[in-house]
């Protein structure tokens, strides 16, 4: 039996609560929930019909869930556990933690090859992925390549933004970032 109060509803264990509010729960125990709540868990199960999503179709914070998921499951294959972070920690969207127990490595995620000094020094890597190829870059070590080999330190992006990113992966840049590919 239960009692309704405009949005929620009342189950008492002595007056016939559903099984599983009844077992192991004290007898005089009393649970308030919200009708919707109530209606979703009673409603009967059916077969879910999958749809695979467009990432174009996105916005910008669906887009990085996305983008976690999908580098999570690669590293997977290389031993390692995620963790995202709800605020960036030391500049980290993630933390990747590998079996061996020893090996814990600070990422941020990005949508494209970007270097920012606001990372350096900070023992950061910068992932993103490029026609479905994952790359997974020591920050600092690409930066110090970068500013060698691209001149980027006398663009106005680096000088005036402290930034410098690429919306896709020149050829030299594509060769240096081999390595990388995950």
């Amino acid at each position: 039996m239960f009692l309704t109060n405009n949005t929620t509803v009342s189950f008492n264990a002595e007056q016939g609560a559903p099984p599983a509010a009844k077992s192991g729960a004290p007898s005089s125990l009393c649970f308030l929930l919200p009708v919707s709540l109530v209606v979703m868990c009673t409603k009967k199960l059916t077969a879910h019909r999958f749809e695979r999503v467009e990432y174009e179709g996105l916005n910008s914070r669906q887009k990085e869930n996305y983008a976690y998921q999908k580098v999570a499951a690669v590293l997977a294959d290389y031993g390692f556990v995620t963790m995202r972070l709800s605020d960036d920690w030391h500049g980290a969207d993630f933390i990747a933690q590998h079996i061996d127990g020893q090996t814990l490595l600070r990422v941020q995620l990005k949508s494209r090859m970007c270097i920012d000094k606001k990372y350096m020094g900070k023992d950061l890597y910068i992932c993103f992925a490029e026609d479905e190829t994952w790359y997974f870059v020591p920050h600092d070590e690409f930066v110090a390549w970068a500013l060698e080999n691209m001149k980027i330190g006398t663009t106005y992006s680096w000088k005036a933004k402290g930034g410098y990113s690429v919306p896709y992966l020149p050829k030299h840049i594509r060769n240096h970032l081999e390595r990388y590919k995950i």
